[in-house]
């Protein structure tokens, strides 16, 4: 331990930030993969690289958890428990994605924007169409007669 500590040199950050590296950039740049593959290869000291991370999956520490009394129907928690060990856990997953499921809800809820959508005006009658009942024909005469030409050839 004695060796290790008189390689140990101290220095500020300001005095850091000054002194040169000893890394040769110009080097590593010009190194193809099969180089650094090589060089990898006869490091002693390189771990393997055997991990096939296509597998990986990140892993998130669990928070702090509250101890609580929960009151299930006797039918769940012998349905829950026969699931095997973890069940705890997986109630716990239920209720957050139902939880988050909820949020997300709300949250697109406050965001909606109100549209203003513009009031339906009725159009106006033909004259003389107030006095008698309404049908098809006399409307369809009263809007022929009021139509520009092209329009009523159709």
């Amino acid at each position: 331990m004695n060796a290790s500590k008189e390689n140990i040199v101290r220095v500020s950050a300001a005095e850091a930030r000054l002194m040169k590296g000893e890394t040769d950039y110009a080097r590593l740049d010009a190194m193809t993969d099969a180089d650094i593959a090589r060089a990898v290869a006869e490091d002693p000291d390189a771990a393997p690289l055997d991990i096939d991370w296509d597998k990986a999956s990140l892993v998130i520490p669990p928070t702090a958890k509250d101890v609580i009394t929960l009151r299930l129907d006797h039918d769940v928690l012998e349905w829950l428990r026969s699931t095997g060990p973890g069940y705890q856990t997986r109630i716990n997953k239920v209720l957050r994605a139902w939880y988050e499921q909820s949020a997300r809800r709300e949250q697109a809820k406050s965001e909606r924007v109100k549209l203003k959508v513009p009031k339906f005006k009725m159009p106006k009658l033909p004259t003389g169409l107030e006095k008698k009942p309404a049908t098809h024909r006399t409307f369809a005469k009263a809007v022929a007669r009021k139509t520009p030409a092209k329009r009523a050839s159709r």
